[in-house]
């Protein structure tokens, strides 16, 4: 398993299984495309969780973490409220992680670096899946509204449940 994409919770967000075979070039070249305007679905996730928990620690290159901060810039003004989870479980790919983090200084999305998946997922679940609620979820239109905008049921007098 080079890299492996699932989508997750009904298409909401994305986990990226990083195998023990990827270098650094492999993944840049995977990931940019998922980034930049050649990407065919960035701009619907909520979320995304890149695994390297099971990856030979990958040696990254600065300017290939800075380059792939750019990519994810470019992609946040398309899509400017997502939550990237990096699980490292490993030294290098933990501080390399750490790093990418601080290139995305100034970007909408908010970052985590987490040694274990459980710890990302919990993260994940109380700062995007926590938030919604049974009409976010039954909404198509706008799944995720902004805490100011009101839901639809409010402009027409009726309650969450109908009434």
């Amino acid at each position: 398993m080079p890299i492996d994409v699932t989508d997750t919770d009904s298409g909401l967000g994305k986990m990226i299984h990083i195998g023990e075979e990827v270098d650094e070039a492999h993944f840049m070249r995977f990931m940019q495309p998922q980034l930049t305007n050649q990407g065919n679905r960035c701009e619907i996730y909520r979320y995304g969780i890149a695994l390297f928990a099971t990856a030979d620690p990958i040696n990254f290159s600065t300017d290939s973490l800075y380059k792939l901060a750019g990519w994810c810039k470019q992609a946040a003004f398309t899509n400017p409220d997502v939550h990237i989870a990096i699980v490292a479980d490993h030294d290098l790919p933990y501080g390399l992680a750490r790093m990418w983090e601080f290139f995305m200084a100034g970007c909408t999305w908010k970052t985590g670096v987490f040694r274990n998946l459980s710890d990302a997922r919990a993260w994940i679940h109380s700062s995007v899946l926590g938030r919604r609620t049974a009409h976010t979820i039954e909404s198509q239109d706008n799944p995720w509204p902004t805490d100011d905008a009101p839901p639809d049921w409010a402009a027409n007098g009726n309650g969450p449940f109908g009434e």
